[in-house]
């Protein structure tokens, strides 16, 4: 079974590709915008119920994607395209090109996106959107 730091790893990894995008999966690393920080997601991380018999369990993530305020125009644009349903900047688009991520999980699927607004990360003020993602391995 695919533990909850193999499956963040992979997400990290597959979300990288996007265009100018960088990754992370340790909440005290120091953000270096553009960078999307793979986390459990509040609530519910784990569900055990959906398919215990076949050893396959969900996960759920947040995908916290942050952007420079260096420029308020272009980061809020930046931001904008990283969150769209399509396009070349798109991570829901990209996990949904290969939801196995490489055959490194069952599936993974981008459910919903916060509205954009201000994330402060070590102290600092970004742009910043939360991408919520159901992921399921054995």
């Amino acid at each position: 079974m695919a533990t909850p730091q193999a499956i963040a790893a992979s997400i990290a990894s597959f979300v990288q590709n996007v265009s100018g995008m960088r990754t992370v999966t340790d909440p005290e690393q120091i953000a270096n915008p553009p960078v999307a920080a793979v986390l459990p997601a509040t609530g519910t991380f784990i569900d055990y119920t959906v398919a215990l018999e076949h050893g396959v369990v969900t996960y759920n993530w947040r995908l916290v994607v942050i952007t420079s305020r260096a420029s308020s125009r272009a980061g809020f644009a930046e931001l904008l395209n990283f969150l769209a349903p399509a396009g070349s900047t798109s991570i829901p688009a990209a996990i949904l090109a290969d939801p196995t991520l490489g055959h490194k999980v069952d599936f993974c699927v981008p459910l919903q996106a916060s509205s954009p607004h201000d994330i402060t990360w070590a102290g600092i003020d970004y742009f910043g959107a939360e991408i919520l993602l159901e992921a399921g391995a054995e």
